[in-house]
């Protein structure tokens, strides 16, 4: 199936730049002031479709707050994907965020989380709802193939090392392959016309 690109924008005003088109766009709020994000929220509309992610700092991202405030900012947005680290998954079965379909991620930035802990991270989300997106630097590709494609649908890895990889990885879970725009916000990004073109080639 083929994957949808997804375009990381970091969201650093009220009004941020923007690409046209039918791209999904994955809105970094964590590049806001805390104090803006709830002013942004309240417009996102304007934006189609979207994903809504506030990265926490020990994840690579730049929130530091706290996540009551995280889940009360998400539960307000009109985005009908959200972003939440895995991490914080049993604060999201005590108060779900009605209405959205989840991405559950985890990084890894030094090496890569072993296939028998990303089984037990999926057997722990239920809904039908929600994906694992896991994202670390990964040294045998191998080992991860079998699993992406039992798993297809359900979960997506990014191999952090390789923008061959996270190609090969998008396309075998049939969800997202995460691009850049005007700049990256994770390593190996491709840039999101390029990535729509090599999905255009591949499934034509």
């Amino acid at each position: 199936m083929r994957p949808e690109v997804v375009v990381s924008i970091p969201v650093r005003s009220l009004d941020p730049e923007m690409p046209q088109g039918s791209w999904i766009k994955e809105l970094r709020l964590d590049y806001l002031p805390v104090k803006d994000m709830d002013s942004f929220v309240v417009n996102e509309n304007r934006h189609g479709r979207c994903i809504l992610t506030i990265r926490d700092k020990e994840e690579g991202g730049n929130y530091t707050g706290g996540a009551d405030q995280k889940f009360s900012i998400l539960s307000r947005s009109t985005c009908p994907v959200v972003d939440i680290e895995y991490r914080h998954l049993e604060k999201f079965l005590d108060s779900p965020i009605a209405g959205k379909k989840v991405i559950f991620s985890v990084h890894n930035f030094k090496g890569e989380i072993e296939p028998n802990l990303i089984e037990r991270m999926l057997s722990n989300i239920t809904s039908v709802d929600c994906i694992l997106k896991v994202a670390m630097k990964i040294r045998n590709a191998g080992k991860y193939l079998e699993l992406a494609s039992e798993h297809a649908g359900k979960l997506l890895i990014v191999d952090m090392n390789s923008l061959t990889n996270r190609i090969l990885f998008a396309m075998l879970s049939g969800t997202y392959l995460y691009s850049s725009f005007r700049e990256s916000v994770a390593p190996n990004q491709p840039n999101y016309r390029l990535s729509d073109l090599l999905l255009d080639t591949v499934f034509r």
